[in-house]
């Protein structure tokens, strides 16, 4: 009797062990699927954020590829723009060109002609780099702006003098502007740095007509 008690404990602690046993693996059953959740949960959260990332990246790429494209479109259209304002300005300059000479010569002319008629009648005018009436269609700023293709362009301007040859232009230039033959002018400049810049500038157009007689008439004596 005691022996069938004690197998019977014996069977009843090995059952308790059993249970015991058998609740231990559920819990780590249960704990090891949480923890596969939890880590599915994890995966689908870094994909989804990696998605998410990509989609970004991807809508920024898209967005600095429209700005580009809006900044390129931007500057061509500003260089079509100046294209099309330097064409007009440069047609409204053409067209106004011959008028431009035109008065430019006349001016010009005229200014010569009062200048010689004072200096001959006796009178001492006063000269300065500014106001002599310089063979140019702009008034130069200084010495170095008189050069022999600004003086041609003047004195050989198709808007003026159409009765005389390119030669005989250059000679009737070079009649007011030898230096031999402009002195009686160049004492009417103040003496100094004025009469020096004169000087020069007469040096510069008397060059430059010499040489553009020359290329008109190689052969011909000066």
């Amino acid at each position: 009797m005691r022996e069938q008690r004690k197998q019977e404990l014996y069977r009843q602690e090995q059952a308790a062990l059993e249970e015991a046993r058998q609740r231990q693996r559920a819990k780590e059953e249960k704990r090891q699927a949480e923890e596969r959740r939890m880590h599915m949960r994890q995966d689908e959260e870094r994909r989804q954020a990696w998605a998410r990332q990509q989609e970004q990246e991807r809508a920024a790429r898209q967005e600095e590829e429209r700005r580009a494209q809006e900044a390129r479109i931007r500057e061509q259209n500003d260089r079509m723009t100046e294209m099309f304002q330097a064409r007009d300005r440069s047609n409204q300059i053409n067209s106004n060109m011959p008028k431009r000479y035109a008065d430019a010569w006349d001016a010009y002319d005229e200014k010569w002609r009062r200048l010689a008629s004072e200096v001959l009648a006796g009178g001492q005018p006063s000269i300065t780099f500014a106001t002599l009436p310089w063979p140019l269609l702009n008034p130069p700023s200084s010495p170095d702006a008189i050069t022999r293709n600004a003086v041609g362009a003047f004195i050989l301007s198709q808007w003026h003098s159409k009765n005389k040859t390119p030669r005989d232009r250059i000679r009737d230039a070079l009649l007011r502007w030898h230096p031999d033959r402009f002195g009686r002018y160049l004492t009417c400049a103040p003496e100094g740095e004025e009469r020096d810049n004169v000087k020069i500038g007469v040096g510069n157009v008397a060059r430059s007509l010499n040489e553009l007689l020359t290329k008109e008439s190689p052969s011909a004596p000066l």
